[in-house]
């Protein structure tokens, strides 16, 4: 949780003045709120590239914390076309246009 809120701190000090504008004290996810929010599976818009250049998007599952209670087991015993990626990320922001209402309605999402 400490290095998140570090690599958060880092990326909104090192954000344009523009970026850090709209993304203010009001506005701004701390680590605990992201990791609240993202518990459990999320769909996510993965946007990638062929070979030759061309645009590809597409809903995958995105599995951040306690990933593997959402489906009753671990997806690695699914079979030998699974496919698992860990984010390690360098640069992160988290944003919510109205962070209290957000986190309010986390607070009664399912678990």
């Amino acid at each position: 949780m400490a290095e998140l809120q570090r690599l958060l701190g880092r990326s909104r000090a090192q954000a344009t003045g523009h970026l850090r504008d709209i993304i203010d004290d009001r506005r701004s996810l701390s680590a605990p709120d992201i990791t609240t929010l993202l518990t459990g599976m999320k769909v996510l818009a993965l946007a990638t590239a062929t070979a030759r250049g061309e645009p590809r998007m597409s809903a995958v599952d995105g599995h951040f914390l306690h990933w593997a209670a959402h489906y009753g087991g671990s997806p690695l015993d699914w079979g030998e076309d699974i496919r698992l990626y860990r984010l390690a990320a360098s640069w992160m922001v988290g944003y919510a246009s109205d962070r209290e209402k957000l986190l309010g309605a986390a607070a009664r999402w399912p678990s």
